[in-house]
Parts: structure tokens; C-alpha cells; sequence
């Protein structure tokens, strides 16, 4: 099995799995300072449903056609 690149690769950013999955690092990175200030917001033992949500959402989105511009219609001057 080979990997290849999706032709969309610079366009990235707009896929809600993309902006998804960056959002689950950022707050697994997070998570140990985060914690103390939403302890009363969602307890310790809930973080692993929420990561676990997050990354059941990733592979939903990543099923889910997503139909972004492509790099030479977001070019073109809009009359």
C-alpha cells in the first residue's frame, strides 16, 4: 500500500478533521494547566470522553465529503 498525499494538501487548514484534530493536541497539551481551572467544569475522570469524543469526530469528518474551493478559484477576482 502506497500513501499519497490528497491533492488538497495546502487547503489543509479549512477541514473541519484537520482544525479538529489541532484542537485535540493543543488541548492535550494543555490539559495539565487547563485542568485545575475547569476541574469544576468537567471532572478528571470525563477528559478521556472528551479526547475520545474528539477523536471519534476526526474519523466522522473524515468520511464526510467536504466540498472546499480550489487554489485557483479562490484566485480569480469575483465580478
Amino acid at each position: 500500500m502506497k500513501l499519497q498525499i490528497i491533492p488538497e494538501w495546502r487547503d489543509c487548514w479549512r477541514m473541519a478533521s484537520w482544525v479538529l484534530a489541532v484542537l485535540l493536541m493543543l488541548l492535550s497539551m494543555v490539559q495539565a494547566d487547563v485542568m485545575p481551572l475547569v476541574q469544576p467544569l468537567v471532572a478528571p475522570e470525563q477528559w478521556p470522553w472528551v479526547s475520545g469524543g474528539m477523536a471519534f469526530a476526526i474519523g466522522v469528518l473524515r468520511l464526510v465529503q467536504q466540498h472546499l474551493p480550489t487554489r485557483d478559484a479562490a484566485q480569480e477576482p469575483q465580478p
